[in-house]
């Protein structure tokens, strides 16, 4: 049957959005009442159950709706009719999101977007039209914090609050004076957002204590939090355990302290690490400093450009140490001993002795503690006993001595007759078996040892360069034990010397004299704490120390890369026409090195400058006085890196055409590529250092002592 239908549009509620904590009354639901007239072809009043659908655009022709309304049978909300009369409540159907803009489910959402709506009525299968425009009264929906018509005209306020009390949206800088509170019900939202949109960038929040000096930004520049204060930048505490945390307190950038009652775990530093099965926890089990677990417990690497890597509780080892130069370096700053673990050749070096220690077996207050023999060889032995038959012997010597010994050269053997005083001589040796014969049908029992070379070893160097001070240790600790019990020096070997000495053809009776001893002493150094000081730190031969170029070299420790050199290595000026004689860097000469991108080729010893077409680059230099100097490449670029030495000795590309060169000469950037020049006139930001060698002409290499200013 086809229909027609004259409709009107009638507001007899509205929509009342309260603000959470706002004491308002219930208001009446989101809805539009609508009213309208159905009539038959003939214009006749209709009645019974009709399907309607109530489509909302926004405009007037066209387009998709942005929302639909069924009422129909099948969602239990068909339009009754009655006499031709109806009455819908629009947004009290079945509500579904159109195809038009935006997402919606509700009127109000729809009303709160868009300033003209438009709807489309569908009786059956026929759509009216016109689309009616919802007109201004439909808009209460929008008046959230209207308690009722009567309240906003006779109150001139929204709510029975006044307008300050209200969210202004409008892009004026406003002030909130009072406590504010944000709480949002909705899920995967947050609470309060700020994000700043302006033109000059600076933090998306402020926070200041105007009572005293605590200030925060959030999200300033790239940092997420920056904050400030007198005391220490920032502060928590676990309100339920009492442990607590400084950041930024006086020199420490971190200091964390337990709670009260934490029992084993105390300390300056404690905290824990979990990532899964791997975790840290530091100061605590009962005063340990750090407790790793994992596997490895713990893994450090230098990532200065060198290669060292320490492995600590890695599988069944307790440490794991692998470097280019050494395994391992160990100092005793009180008495300068110093041991290399697994350096060059050596398993083990060091300045004082290897030694073991054994309990006294008598006096339980008491251990022994016996040296190794060291010589001027690497040595290996065996040894045993055995018996003349005949006035003669071949002896077996243990099978694997042949094993580690050189064959060719190096071996001594020892016997010595047990019982009867007879001659005994060694009339064949090699690394298996040695032949030793004594007077003729004598069968005397004898020991004997055997020493050799070990194999592969004979070579090593016994004189070598100096890398690292290497005096007579201290022996406070000894002096100290002779101190609280003087019968312990009597075992020493001195005080056992002095006592075979007793007696003796030797004996005169006077004290003995150590003169030789003591000038020897002088001549390599004994250490003295008090005199010397902290012990010299390791160098590094051949790979210069590196430190980021914004880091000042710290206090020196013994083994920390990096540090500046002990003493001033370079030599006094000398006159131009007296070539001076060629300078060694000295061992203890550790440069300070920083790690650039390179671009282009460069060269050890080339000039460098900032390359103004990469930011944080360095590239040759190819213009005087360029203000853009850094330092001098220590080694040619490695993958696009290079380290560039900024205060040591190096060798240096220079070009003397532009200039002759005399020791003490200032020198700066050239037009030759990656090479220095005699500098004109001393302008700050340009020298790059002094020179130390003369160079007449022609583009070469001298050594330069690097200062840049």
């Amino acid at each position: 049957m086809k229909t027609r239908s004259q409709v009107g549009w009638m507001f007899v509620g509205m929509l009342v959005l309260a603000l959470p904590g706002a004491l308002l009354a219930a208001g009446p639901p989101g809805l539009i009442h609508y009213q309208g007239v159905l009539r038959s072809t003939a214009d006749a009043p209709l009645t019974g159950s009709y399907d309607m659908v109530f489509s909302f655009f926004d405009v007037a022709a066209g387009g998709d709706p942005m929302l639909v309304d069924t009422h129909d049978v099948a969602g239990g909300s068909a339009v009754v009719v009655t006499g031709g009369l109806f009455s819908v409540p629009l947004g009290g159907g079945t509500v579904t999101d159109g195809s038009g803009p935006g997402t919606y489910s509700s009127l109000e959402a729809v009303f709160q977007d868009h300033t003209s709506v438009y709807v489309e009525v569908r009786v059956g299968v026929e759509t009216l039209a016109p689309r009616t425009q919802v007109l201004a009264s439909a808009y209460a929906l929008n008046a959230a914090t209207a308690q009722s018509a009567q309240t906003a005209q006779t109150s001139n306020e929204l709510g029975g609050q006044p307008s300050a009390f209200y969210l202004d949206i409008s892009p004026t800088r406003q002030a909130k004076y009072g406590t504010a509170r944000f709480q949002s019900p909705d899920t995967g939202y947050s609470a309060f957002e700020a994000v700043h949109t302006g033109g000059v960038p600076t933090a998306a929040g402020y926070f200041e204590d105007n009572a005293f000096t605590g200030r925060a930004w959030l999200a300033e520049g790239n940092r997420g939090i920056q904050a400030y204060g007198s005391e220490f930048g920032g502060y928590f505490e676990s309100t339920g355990w009492g442990a607590r945390v400084f950041l930024a307190m006086d020199s420490m950038g971190l200091e964390a302290r337990p709670a009260a009652n934490a029992g084993a775990c105390a300390g300056r530093f404690i905290g824990q690490f979990d990532g899964a099965s791997h975790n840290a926890i530091l100061g605590c089990n009962g005063g340990t400093g750090v407790d790793g677990y994992g596997n490895p417990g713990g893994h450090f690497h230098s990532n200065w450009g060198w290669t060292g890597e320490a492995y600590l509780g890695y599988g069944d080892e307790g440490v794991h140490g692998y470097g280019t130069f050494t395994g391992g370096y160990f100092v005793d700053t009180n008495s300068s001993s110093w041991v290399r673990t697994s350096y060059s050749t050596y398993k083990v070096q060091g300045s004082g002795s290897v030694s073991f220690v054994q309990n006294h077996p008598y006096d339980k207050e008491k251990v022994i503690v016996y040296a190794a023999p060291e010589g001027d060889e690497v040595a290996v032995y065996t040894r045993g006993t055995a018996r003349l038959v005949d006035g003669e012997a071949r002896v077996k010597l243990g099978e694997t001595f042949a094993l580690v010994a050189n064959p060719d050269v190096g071996l001594s053997a020892n016997v010595t007759p047990i019982g009867d005083p007879v001659p005994l001589a060694v009339v064949e040796k090699s690394t298996s078996e040695i032949v030793v014969r004594g007077p003729a049908r004598s069968d005397v029992e004898f020991d004997y040892i055997v020493w050799g070379l070990r194999i592969g070893f004979e070579s090593q160097s016994i004189v070598q360069p100096k890398t690292i001070e290497a005096a007579v240790p201290a022996m406070t600790d000894h002096e100290a034990s002779y101190a609280a019990d003087p019968s312990l020096r009597g075992f020493n070997a001195l005080e056992r010397f002095k006592g075979m000495r007793r007696g003796s053809d030797k004996d005169s009776g006077e004290a003995l004299d150590l003169t030789r001893a003591g000038v020897l002493l002088a001549a390599i150094g004994v250490y003295d704490p008090a005199r010397d000081g902290e012990v010299e730190p390791l160098p590094m031969p051949g790979r210069p120390a590196v430190l980021p170029s914004h880091e000042a070299p710290s206090r020196a420790r013994p083994g920390a890369p990096g540090e500046p050199a002990a003493r001033d290595v370079s030599p006094a000026p000398q006159p131009s026409e007296h070539p001076a004689p060629a300078i060694a860097a000295a061992p203890e000469a550790r440069p300070w090195l920083a790690s650039f991108p390179a671009s282009g080729v460069i060269e050890a010893g080339d000039v460098v400058v900032l390359d103004p077409l990469v930011a944080g680059a360095v590239k040759r230099c190819d213009s005087a006085g360029d203000r853009g100097l850094v330092g001098v490449a220590a080694a040619p670029d490695l993958e696009g890196t290079v380290n560039v030495a900024v205060a040591t000795i190096l060798d240096v590309l220079v070009d003397a055409e532009l200039g002759a060169v005399a020791p003490g000469d200032l020198l700066t950037t050239s037009a030759t590529p990656g090479a220095a020049m005699r500098a004109p006139v001393a302008e700050a930001g340009t020298i790059l250092g002094k020179a130390l060698e003369p160079l007449e002409s022609g583009v070469g290499t001298i050594r330069v002592l690097l200062m840049p200013r």
